[in-house]
């Protein structure tokens, strides 16, 4: 399984996925993982060091590997449609996409119509 992107979505499936004994292969473009958590909400709100303790408690479980610095283009996406069953991508705060392989080399993509991106979400709110 591929999850793309080490921010709070990705890690919670990775660190589920983990638990059923899956092996798990995280793909992260930052050089720190954690998301926009991580990078962009100011120390005061969410305190880095708290959650700092989850992602290294998903990132030491033995079915979770991560990858920093890569970006995933479409080459990486075909490299792991060969590869792989299945890959989940997490865009963080704006949404979700599931690609799944259902028998044959081409990927169907999947948008479950109840999840909703964080943008939308505000919007709604």
């Amino acid at each position: 399984m591929a999850v793309v992107g080490a921010g709070p979505a990705g890690l919670t499936v990775a660190y589920y996925l983990a638990l059923e004994g899956i092996k798990v292969d995280i793909f992260e473009e930052l050089p720190v993982n954690g998301g926009e958590v991580a990078v962009g909400v100011p120390e005061y709100r969410m305190p880095i060091s708290k959650y700092q303790k989850d992602i290294d408690l998903v990132l030491g479980m033995e079915a979770v590997s991560i990858t920093n610095n890569c970006r995933v283009d479409a080459e990486k996406l075909r490299e792991l449609d060969r590869r792989l069953w299945m890959a989940s991508i997490f865009l963080g705060f704006l949404e979700t996409r599931l690609f799944l392989k259902k028998g044959s080399r081409k990927p169907k993509k999947w948008r479950n119509p109840h999840n909703i991106g964080g943008w939308d979400y505000l919007g709604e709110a």
